[in-house]
């Protein structure tokens, strides 16, 4: 014969590799966003994320067991199976974390306020832009009507301060340091 299918492998020195790798599959996670909690991207955007993170640890698997002396895995498919299942948990529990930040976005937890402050068409295409931002974790402040456009920064600390504002955009130049 041909080379055997399965290794007896001891699993002190399987859990010493991972050991090993395990800093470094972390350190490929976050290269790639994944501990990021940011929603404003589509399903399909996370799940080629979650590829490329998997797909990387998986090559520094084999990488590592193509120059160790003694297999790490009992089977050649290990590592095509550990990649499926690390795939398939990490997007089950992004799916899962995703699902509790929108219930969460929901009850106005972890919401960031935005005022938009401005007159004109890059005014309407942010307030157009950001309409649909709540489920992204956005709520957007129309305080128009309520007070007029702040003249210097004095009145837009105020504004800040009053409604507990986590960002302000404003469109206008015209905003000095001081009042007048």
């Amino acid at each position: 014969g041909g080379k055997p299918l399965a290794f007896p492998t001891g699993g002190r020195a399987f859990v010493g590799v991972m050991l090993l790798v395990l800093p470094w599959w972390i350190l490929v996670f976050a290269l790639t966003g994944l501990y990021s909690l940011d929603s404003r991207h589509g399903r399909l955007y996370e799940l080629g994320r979650i590829f490329a993170a998997s797909a990387a640890g998986t090559m520094l698997l084999i990488f590592l067991d193509f120059f160790n002396p003694e297999p790490l895995f009992p089977s050649k498919s290990i590592p095509i199976l550990g990649f499926v299942f690390a795939f398939l948990l990490v997007a089950i529990a992004r799916a899962i974390v995703r699902f509790i930040q929108h219930r969460l976005f929901q009850r106005g937890v972890g919401v960031r306020r935005l005022l938009l402050l401005g007159q004109g068409d890059t005014y309407q295409q942010l307030i157009s832009a950001y309409h649909n931002a709540y489920h992204g974790g956005i709520e957007v402040l129309n305080l128009r009507d309520t007070f007029r456009m702040p003249e210097d920064i004095v009145s837009l600390r105020k504004i800040h301060n009053g409604y507990q504002i986590d960002e302000i955009i404003t469109t206008t130049q015209h905003l000095t340091k001081q009042k007048p």
